[in-house]
């Protein structure tokens, strides 16, 4: 099974999103209910200090790694430029999370992570087909 899920830089705001790719055979419903059960989970309890260490190291790896070569950077400026408003905020990019808190992130989760926000999109494919 594979499982992702983020927001995409966009200059409108977006949405967060969840996907998954399970094996062959698992039922769609029970992925669902494990989703919603984890979200709960977020909603009341927020996330281990660890988590959120580990979701900014991903994205500090995601930064840093998108600068490999010049025009790589060129592109991630650019980037800043169009959708923030100002290239100079991708050099305070990675400090705005590292000021983000557990308890933050339990409030916004209780806030945004609702039901009555989220939308459920399934693609089952036809029997036979890949």
């Amino acid at each position: 099974t594979d499982v992702g899920g983020g927001v995409s830089a966009t200059i409108d705001p977006y949405v967060f999103t969840i996907r998954v790719k399970p094996v062959a055979g698992v039922d769609p419903a029970r992925i669902e209910a494990a989703i919603r059960d984890e979200l709960s989970l977020i909603r009341q309890k927020g996330v281990q200090p660890r988590e959120l260490q580990k979701a900014v190291n991903q994205i500090r790896t995601g930064l840093y790694g998108s600068q490999q070569s010049i025009a790589e950077a060129a592109n991630l400026l650019g980037t800043f430029e169009v959708i923030q408003g100002d290239y100079r905020l991708m050099f305070s990019y990675l400090d705005r999370f590292q000021q983000v808190t557990v308890a933050e992130l339990r409030d916004l989760s209780a806030r945004y992570l609702t039901e009555t926000n989220s939308t459920v999109g399934l693609i089952i494919p036809e029997r036979g087909r890949p």
